[in-house]
């Protein structure tokens, strides 16, 4: 019987056709290689032609002439309710593997690698945070995901596929950056695409002969110098990122000095963001020059902001900053006021919070403005933990929308939200936000014993004290094991991570959020 919703396109194509024969092996070949089980017609229409396969389909009469002949002989089906999907079963999917030989996978692979460039419209920039380019990595990133398995699996029998494959990587590890779910906190890219795209780019150094080939190698080779920073960092590797930072700075240099582009200019200004932000993350905040070192980072942001369609709208640089300058040096108002500028020149009228829900930063100006005017009241004047409610609300609400439920920003956003709820005393709306973060939580696996844990773990532990001390003050006689168990379960993260003993139903909100991450508290 023929799965649900699903159909042939276009008119019959005779089975003694030989090159609609040809081309559905190519084309069948190819899709074995992505995401066979997910396939988004769109992605496999828009890319017909130049995806460098002998006979593979470079029209759409071609192209439907070839899927009819994969759909007539039950090696594919076309799903047409909502979105046209494409799906190979997995017994399909081995057979063609089997059947290729070793120079053929990497072939196929080199051309699904293409069919998946021509649809990609950021692998010839780096610098993008609207909403559309984390929707679209996500929403295709299974592809690279198989891939990736696929390379993995034939490695050991000698196979490397070409070096552009690296680009796809190192988009999933800026995914995995962003943090938009508590899987993506486990960075796993630095333990399988990142090293992979080492691999690939030291075979690829011995065997370039073209000029231009020369010069894509060397952009590959600064951007996993990017990622392999930004990700050692994340994780607490501090001599691995500042190496790395040093030599995406280096090799930035040498190609904005060679080509003057202006997407290389504007990322030199994020090697000092992403340098400043590393040394906040390790050094002492009142007497280094670390504070320094960034605040100046961030004026080499804003010296490129522009106007209009060119305008630079990096904003995260002076958020952090913001949030330095209330955290550690405890200057609210300056805090204030550059979360106020970055306000203003957003539209933000009178009584009236931004909502954009183009850019990943609206939500996280938002939620770094309601953190700041929560912490500069230490009394918990209720009147200014109301204004600060305010700001965080709108933030969650567009976090969830930008960035996603389980995103780390989402999810430091809620926090905060429902410490303003507590203090107000809303105690039965403050446990839903903190259920909320207990559950996306339990999710995340690194063990306390991991020195890669970073901070998801603190944030962790705060969650579930401040869960278990709402669930106390709502005096539900039935909770008080579970409050219990909450508290008592902060404790041994605390112990686990810190290795001393705390006090946790003596603790207060500053024991855990003096451990947090200053973006995340």
């Amino acid at each position: 019987m023929a799965p649900k919703n699903t159909t042939t396109v276009g008119p019959a194509v005779s089975d003694n056709d030989e090159v609609s024969r040809s081309a559905a092996a190519a084309l069948l070949s190819v899709l074995c290689f992505i995401d066979h089980t997910n396939i988004q017609e769109n992605l496999v229409v828009e890319s017909l032609g130049p995806v460098g396969l002998a006979d593979f389909p470079t029209n759409i009469t071609d192209y439907v002439g070839a899927l009819n002949l994969l759909i007539s002989a039950g090696k594919a089906t076309l799903e047409t309710q909502g979105r046209r999907i494409l799906r190979i079963s997995d017994s399909v999917k081995a057979a063609v593997m089997q059947a290729l030989s070793m120079d053929e996978r990497r072939a196929v692979f080199d051309a699904a690698v293409k069919l998946l460039s021509v649809a990609w419209p950021w692998l010839d920039t780096y610098n993008a945070t609207d909403v559309e380019r984390l929707q679209f990595v996500r929403q295709y990133r299974p592809h690279i995901v198989a891939l990736r398995a696929i390379c993995l699996d034939l490695e050991p029998a000698g196979f490397v596929p070409g070096m552009a494959f690296c680009a796809f990587l190192h988009e999933e590890a800026w995914l995995e950056t962003m943090q938009t779910t508590v899987d993506d906190m486990h960075l796993g890219c630095s333990e399988y695409g990142l090293p992979l795209a080492h691999r690939i780019l030291d075979h690829h150094q011995i065997t370039l002969t073209e000029p231009g080939s020369r010069d894509e190698y060397k952009r590959l080779c600064m951007n996993q110098a990017r990622f392999i920073g930004v990700t050692s960092s994340m994780l607490g590797k501090e001599n691995e990122a500042l190496g790395a930072m040093k030599m995406w700075m280096d090799m930035l240099t040498k190609r904005y000095g060679a080509h003057g582009l202006r997407d290389d200019a504007r990322t030199i200004a994020f090697v000092h963001v992403e340098t400043g932000m590393h040394n906040l993350r390790f050094k002492d905040f009142n007497y280094s020059d670390a504070f320094e070192t960034f605040r100046l980072a961030c004026e080499s942001v804003n010296n490129q902001k522009g106007v209009g369609e060119s305008a630079f709208k990096y904003v995260l640089p002076n958020v952090n900053l913001a949030l330095v300058v209330a955290h550690y040096h405890r200057n609210f108002r300056p805090a204030m006021t550059i979360l106020e500028n970055l306000l203003g020149e957003r539209g933000q009228g009178s009584g009236l919070i931004f909502d954009d829900m183009t850019s990943l930063e609206t939500g996280i100006v938002l939620y770094a403005m309601g953190t700041v005017i929560h912490f500069s009241t230490p009394n918990k004047v209720p009147e200014v933990v109301g204004e600060s409610l305010r700001f965080l609300r709108r933030a969650v609400a567009v976090l969830e929308q930008t960035h996603g439920d389980e995103a780390v920003f989402t999810l430091a956003a809620t926090y905060r939200m429902a410490a303003c709820l507590f203090d107000l005393e809303k105690y039965e709306e403050a446990i839903v936000h903190l259920d909320k973060i207990n559950r996306a939580m339990a999710g995340y696996k690194r063990s306390s014993t991991d020195p890669l844990c970073a901070d998801i773990l603190w944030q962790k532990a705060r969650a579930l004290w401040k869960g278990g001390k709402t669930l106390q003050a709502i005096g539900n006689e039935s909770q008080e094991i579970e409050a219990g168990d909450m508290i008592d379960e902060a404790a041994q993260i605390h112990w686990d991570v810190q290795g001393t003993v705390v006090d946790a139903s003596a603790a207060r909100d500053s024991t855990w959020d003096s451990r947090v991450c200053h973006l995340y508290r």
